[in-house]
């Protein structure tokens, strides 16, 4: 695997989606060309390549957003209660 190339190809598919792409879409993408097997490790490798390319300004650093789900907080009725004061 040649990584140069794959990273090229990372960047042409990031250009080519409006409002950003995520690092798991190009993933996918390099996958369907054949660039990249379904691995975790060709993922981290991707990720570390990309990261790289951004840094360095290759790949601009907001044409990839982050779409993880905000935590969410638990409803008030799982909530603990507030603890009592503390007696003196």
């Amino acid at each position: 695997m040649r990584w140069p190339s794959v990273v090229e190809r990372a960047r042409e598919i990031v250009e080519s989606y409006e409002g950003g792409v995520t690092l798991r879409q190009v993933f996918y993408v390099l996958v369907s060309d054949g660039a990249l097997e379904k691995t975790e490790r060709d993922y981290k490798r991707m990720c570390e390549y990309v990261g790289m390319a951004r840094r360095s300004g290759r790949i601009p650093w907001d044409a990839i957003r982050d779409d993880k789900q905000p935590v969410a907080e638990a409803p008030p009725s799982l909530r603990c209660p507030p603890r009592p004061p503390a007696m003196s």
